[in-house]
């Protein structure tokens, strides 16, 4: 079924049905989800919106959120979402690429007791942009990669039909909305599932302690986190008859957005007697594999089985590791960047993953990154962005940047800096902090710096990053 007619019927089935839940047990129904979004696509209209212009969410978590995503659906605008988060120089430059008609920086009111509709058509385009989600990627600057709306329901819809998430999926959000994870796993493929989202608080570690007491109030039984966050919950719990109402009560468990390390799995089961189901996608080809129960119970160290859509290459790089590629019809148009549109697939539709990986039995294991990302929590950092930042710090000779593994963070940023032997390191190291404070997002803050003399370099003088990372991690 075409993308526009299966979100047109999940509209009309479940007109009446819970579709979010928020706050003090605030609900919209499906219809009330859509006559929200009507509004506010109206209310863009009369500020000069027209089909086809950006709108930009300038938004932390907030149960207006998902309305802003349907508004851009229902007129046909470009939804943009932007965590506030970043800081102000990346927002900005984020504004000034897009050019949104309308930018939206305080959360629309949202009316929970307005009459349902489902009489909205939905005219979807695969090769037309429907939104914009921003990743750092490995240059620096964010860019923006551009998706249709066919390719991001379709991509759930597979998905769904992949794990049997249905009707009866009440997925529990905790993820930041304005990324992809945070819409497309947890809000839109319970949506076209035509099941309920419950809108919790975005993840502390200091609310893990109370962290299951509303999720299993509201009978959620689907939740989708990070392996931190995972960590978090199974260190921080204390009531053995929440775990065991957590194993009773949830059928799916997914992690994603990281790598699951085989610590990270074990102490979640012991504590929760439920097994984290590894999963694998990314923002360019969306959802591409995860584990069943099964796979998942038997701690198995792959990402699952792969979406019956997609086909898996690998090709092998100077070093000798073969690097996954993936030919999708859920791919990205393109990204947005300061130099204009940039496909990023071969003459044979296979885009390149970034990461080494093994394909066995069905089943896709990763076995290391390639492209130099670092991935912090669930967030992608860019090395290159935070050595800029700090390559004209006087004192410094040269910085690099690079992840360690870490079993809470998936990976720790560590700051390398090569200095000249009369300079004091420890005013240098306050200098560094004093600099990333001022110029960086709170999640690209090193959390360690490293003085040393020298770096190893190639023969062409490159930076060994991966003997950098050997040698800090021993």
């Amino acid at each position: 079924m075409a993308a526009g007619a299966l979100l047109i019927q999940r509209f009309k089935e479940s007109q009446e049905d819970t579709l979010f839940v928020s706050g003090d047990n605030d609900r919209l129904t499906y219809g009330q989800a859509l006559t929200n979004a009507c509004r506010l696509a109206f209310e863009w209209t009369k500020l000069g919106a027209q089909e086809g212009d950006a709108i930009a969410f300038v938004l932390t978590n907030d149960p207006s959120f998902p309305c802003c995503y349907l508004a851009c659906l229902v007129a046909g605008f470009v939804a943009v979402p932007v965590n506030p988060e970043l800081g102000e120089d990346t927002v900005r430059f984020v504004l000034n690429l897009v050019k949104p008609a309308v930018t939206v920086k305080s959360p629309p009111v949202v009316d929970y007791k307005c009459l349902p509709t489902s009489d909205v058509e939905f005219a979807m385009d695969a090769k037309r942009c429907g939104a914009i989600f921003f990743t750092s990627g490995t240059t620096g600057r964010p860019k923006g990669v551009r998706h249709s709306w066919p390719a991001l329901i379709g991509n759930v819809a597979s998905f769904n039909r992949h794990m049997e998430l249905g009707p009866d999926t009440r997925m529990y959000h905790t993820l930041p909305m304005a990324y992809m994870a945070g819409f497309l796993n947890t809000v839109l493929a319970p949506l076209v599932a035509g099941g309920r989202v419950i809108i919790g608080p975005r993840f502390t570690p200091e609310a893990a302690l109370d962290f299951w007491k509303r999720p299993l109030r509201e009978r959620a039984n689907t939740i989708w986190i990070t392996p931190s966050i995972a960590l978090a919950l199974a260190r921080l719990a204390r009531d053995p008859e929440i775990s065991s109402k957590v194993a009773a009560e949830f059928k799916t468990v997914l992690c994603g957005t990281s790598p699951l390390h085989p610590n990270v799995r074990h102490i979640f089961y012991q504590q929760f007697g439920t097994a984290l189901q590894d999963s694998y996608g990314t923002s360019e080809l969306l959802l591409v594999s995860a584990q069943d129960r099964a796979q998942a119970a038997l701690m198995s160290m792959n990402v699952g089985s792969v979406l019956p859509e997609l086909e898996i290459a690998f090709r092998t790089d100077a070093d000798g590791r073969d690097e996954l590629m993936i030919r999708s019809p859920f791919v990205m148009l393109d990204y947005l960047t300061e130099n204009g549109l940039v496909s990023a697939t071969d003459v044979d539709g296979f885009m390149p993953t970034g990461d080494a990986g093994q394909f066995n039995g069905g089943n896709l294991k990763i076995t290391s990154r390639i492209k130099d990302l670092i991935i912090r929590g669930g967030i992608n950092i860019s090395p290159r962005a935070v050595e800029d930042v700090l390559s004209d710090l006087p004192g410094i000779e040269d910085v690099a940047v690079i992840g360690i593994p870490h079993q809470f963070w998936g990976e720790k940023l560590v700051v390398c800096v090569q200095v000249s032997a009369e300079v004091d390191q420890g005013t240098l190291t306050g200098a560094v902090r004093q600099r990333c404070r001022e110029r960086l997002a709170r999640s690209c803050q090193p959390d360690e710096i490293a003085v040393l003399p020298t770096f190893p370099r190639s023969v062409t003088g490159k930076v060994q990053k991966h003997i950098l990372q050997r040698e800090l991690t021993k």
